[in-house]
C-alpha cells in the first residue's frame, strides 16, 4: 500500500525535525518545506539521527518561502494532510515587528490556500502559549491558563513581536478553517527544551546554551513553563490520528520551573561548570526596561507564575510528560554532543 504524504512546513525547525522523524518511523512519506536550499543536507542528516535508515528514504525536501507562491502547489500535490510548523522566531526583539508578523500572517494564508487548492482538509498547526497567556492585567502572583484564553495584543508591554505574530496567525488560521471547512487542530507548546539533533537550535534552547557557556552573569527571577520537544512532536503526531482533536486547541506543557531551578539542575549534573548563584534584582531589570522593549515585557511578567493546562496534550502522549529535569538535561547533553559548549569536548 502506498504511504500517505504529510507536508511539514518549516522542516528546519527544532520541533519540525522531531515531528518528521516520528512520522517517518510510522511509515508516512514526509515532504518538508524549507526556505534555504543550502540546509537540505543538514536537515536530512539531523533527521537521520532520530529515525531508521529505511524510514529516511521517505523524506522529501522542497524549497518554499512563506512570502512567495513558488513551489507551494508542488509541495501540496497528492498530500493527505498538512502540518504547518513554519514560523520566524527571533533571538531578540526586531526593530520592525513586521519582520516577524508578516511571514507568520501572510504565510498562514498562503499555506492554507494552497492546501485547500490541493484538497487537503486535515491541518495541524503549531501555535504557542505566547498566543494564550500574555498581555493580561494580572493582579495575583499565580495564574492558570487554558485553551479558552487568548493573549491580549493591546495589553502587551514592549513590542514582543513573536507573541503578536502567534496570536494573529492562529486567529487567521481558525478563520480560514471555518470559512473553508478545514479540519484544524492547533498545538500550543510552552518553552521547548530537549535533545537538539543539530546546531540550528531554537530560541528556547539558547537559554540552556547561554547558561552552559557562562554567558549569564545573574539568574533572572521568576521562571517559565517548559516541555520536552519529543513530547511536543508526539502530541502533533497523535493529534493527526485523532479526529476528536479537530477544531481544538491543545496546550503542550509539562510544568512551571524557576530559572534558579534550571541553574541548579545543570549545576548538579555539571559540577565543573561555574553557574551563577546570584539572582538579578527586579529593580535593576526595571531600570534596564526603560531603555529596552524586550526587557520591559520580561520584567512585567517576572513575578507571575504562569501555569498552563496541558492535560489534553498529555492524553495524546498515552502517558505522562517528561519532566523539566529530563527536558533540561537532555538539552544540555545534546549541546555538548554537538560541540556547542565551550571547554567541554563532545
Amino acid at each position: 500500500m502506498e504511504s500517505k504524504i504529510i507536508v511539514i512546513t518549516g522542516i528546519t525547525g527544532f520541533i519540525a525535525k522531531h515531528v518528521a522523524a516520528q512520522l517517518l518511523d510510522l511509515g508516512f512519506v514526509v515532504r518538508g518545506t524549507l526556505r534555504n536550499p543550502d540546509k537540505k543536507q543538514q536537515v536530512r542528516q539531523a533527521i537521520s539521527l532520530m529515525c531508521s535508515e529505511q524510514a529516511l528514504e521517505r523524506l522529501q525536501l522542497v524549497n518554499c518561502d512563506l512570502l512567495h507562491d513558488e513551489g507551494w502547489q508542488e509541495a501540496m500535490d497528492g498530500a493527505e494532510a498538512l502540518m504547518h510548523l513554519a514560523a520566524y522566531v527571533p533571538a531578540r526583539e526586531p526593530k520592525d515587528p513586521e519582520a516577524v508578523i508578516r511571514p507568520s500572517l501572510e504565510g498562514t494564508e498562503r499555506v492554507f490556500g494552497f492546501a485547500r487548492a490541493a484538497r487537503i482538509k486535515r491541518i495541524i498547526m503549531t501555535s504557542s502559549i505566547a498566543a494564550i497567556g500574555y498581555g493580561h492585567d494580572i493582579k495575583s502572583k499565580s495564574v492558570h491558563f487554558s485553551v479558552d484564553d487568548w493573549t491580549n495584543v493591546d495589553g502587551l508591554k514592549g513590542a514582543l513581536a513573536y507573541a503578536k505574530a502567534k496570536v494573529l496567525a492562529e486567529k487567521k488560521a481558525w478563520e480560514l478553517a471555518r470559512n473553508n471547512h478545514l479540519d484544524l487542530t492547533c498545538i500550543c507548546p510552552s518553552m521547548v527544551f530537549g535533545p537538539a539533533p543539530d546546531t540550528d537550535i531554537s530560541a528556547s534552547m539558547k537559554i540552556v546554551l547561554r547558561l552552559m557557556n557562562r554567558q549569564v552573569p545573574a539568574i533572572p527571577p521568576g521562571g517559565l513553563s517548559v516541555v520536552d520537544v519529543r513530547d511536543v512532536a508526539k502530541i502533533h503526531v497523535g493529534a493527526l490520528g485523532d479526529d476528536d482533536t479537530i477544531d481544538q486547541r491543545i496546550i503542550a506543557s509539562a510544568q512551571y520551573i524557576k530559572f534558579t531551578e534550571i541553574a541548579d539542575i545543570l549545576r548538579s549534573e555539571f559540577p565543573n561548570i561555574k553557574f551563577p548563584n546570584n539572582v538579578a534584582p527586579i529593580w535593576l531589570l526595571k531600570f534596564i526596561g526603560l531603555f529596552s522593549q524586550t526587557i520591559k515585557q520580561v520584567v512585567a511578567d517576572l513575578d507571575v507564575v504562569r501555569n498552563y493546562d496541558g492535560v489534553a496534550g498529555e492524553k495524546l502522549l498515552n502517558g505522562k510528560y517528561r519532566d523539566g529535569v529530563e527536558a533540561t538535561l537532555s538539552a544540555a547533553h545534546s549541546l555538548i554532543k554537538l560541540g556547542m559548549i565551550k571547554g567541554i569536548k563532545p
